[in-house]
This record gives structure tokens, C-alpha cells and sequence, in this order.
């Protein structure tokens, strides 16, 4: 992985169908620092472990562990108690995270109201990419090549961190990887928007936030 600031450690909350293709892109791509999973299922946790997809076939602690990127990779609905996991397992103070959720309102809301210690370090993302298929078994390295990703960075990200997440973006898909920025503060109805225009227009740059946005409509 030739990322200029290439995170040491990666670790994927959620190893289905999304989780499982960015564990698998990284030992495709020959990432040259440690990869960790953590799922609520421990099979799926053990099988990415027995495949040499993750470093880990367990986890106790996040300690010691650092310059590492958190991706939660799991469905909207257990999102809370995915980070309440993490959180639980005392990652760095300087740990980074970001997602690849497509509901972006209710993950800032929820860091807003709850978890204000880590908000400035969460940088919302959403690779689109996908299959009709699920789960660790249908994952595969190609999944972000040639996609695009979404990042929508909130009004205390600090660009350092912003701009380290989406190095990891493009550096996970290939040369002609795109980054399509959105720097506002999400409604749910704008992201959608964006999503559909997206995929129509695959070779549109959105950038630059609001004024884009509403240029578009």
C-alpha cells in the first residue's frame, strides 16, 4: 500500500459483504500494516483469521495499538453497539474512524449527543459499492475498484484527518479510484439525492458541499 501516511494498524468492525472486501483489497494490495476484525459472530471473526484476512481470531483490548483507523462496516441498526464494543476495548486517544454507512444524519446525531470524545475524530464515509449478496463468504477485492466513495466530513473534522481517511479510500481502489467530497452536515434527503445522482452520473465530480449540491438541482 504506497500511502504516504499509511495507518500502521486497520480495524474492521463488521465482516460481511463490505468489511470482508476491504480485508481482503489490503492483502491484495500487500497493506503493509496490521489488520484486525472484530465481529459480533466469532465464526466469522475465526474464519477471516483462518483465511489470513485478519491478524486476530479473537480481541480483548485495542491497547497499544496505535496510528489506527477504525471502519465500521455494520448495519445501521447496530451501529451503537458496534462503537459502544469498541469504545469498550479502550482504543487510542488519537485513533481515527470512519464508516461505510449510507445513513449519515442518525451516525452524527448519535456521536453529537453521545460520544462527544471522539466526534472531531469520525470522519462519515460511504463507498458505493455493493452486491445482492451477503456476508463474509460473497466478499471480494475487486468490490471498490473503479467505485466511487462518498466522504462527508462534519464541521469539526480536522482536514489532517479528513484528508488521511481518503488517502485510504483511494489507496484501497486503484489509480482511477474516485473521491467525491460532500463538506456539510448531512440531511438525510441531500445524501440520498446525492447517492442517486451518483449513479447516474458516474463521472461527475461532486465536491465542496452545499453550493455544489444545490448547483446540481
Amino acid at each position: 500500500m504506497n500511502n504516504k501516511e499509511g495507518f500502521k494498524n486497520i480495524l474492521i468492525v463488521g465482516l460481511g459483504l463490505i468489511g470482508g472486501s476491504i480485508a481482503k483489497r489490503l492483502k491484495d494490495i500487500s497493506f503493509s500494516g496490521d489488520v484486525f476484525g472484530l465481529d459480533r459472530d466469532l465464526a466469522i471473526l475465526q474464519n477471516a483469521y483462518t483465511n489470513s484476512l485478519v491478524k486476530n481470531d479473537s480481541i480483548n483490548s485495542l491497547e497499544g495499538l496505535e496510528d489506527i483507523l477504525i471502519i465500521f462496516c455494520t448495519p445501521v441498526l447496530s451501529f451503537n453497539e458496534a462503537l459502544e464494543s469498541v469504545l469498550s476495548l479502550q482504543p487510542s486517544e488519537k485513533a481515527l474512524f470512519t464508516d461505510t454507512l449510507s445513513t449519515k444524519s442518525q451516525v452524527l446525531e448519535l456521536l453529537i449527543s453521545e460520544y462527544e470524545s471522539i466526534k472531531n475524530r469520525f470522519v462519515l464515509s460511504h463507498p458505493i459499492a455493493g452486491s445482492e449478496r451477503s456476508g463474509l463468504e460473497n466478499s471480494k477485492d475487486s468490490l471498490f475498484v473503479e467505485r466511487i466513495t462518498v466522504i462527508s466530513p462534519h464541521e469539526t473534522n480536522e482536514n489532517h484527518h479528513i484528508d488521511r481517511v481518503a488517502e485510504f479510500w483511494k489507496e484501497l481502489g486503484d489509480d482511477d479510484y474516485r473521491i467525491k467530497f460532500t463538506r456539510m452536515i448531512w440531511q438525510e434527503k441531500d445524501f440520498l439525492f446525492v447517492f442517486q445522482f451518483i449513479q447516474a452520473n458516474p463521472g461527475h465530480l461532486i465536491t465542496q458541499g452545499q453550493k455544489k449540491v444545490d448547483d446540481m438541482r
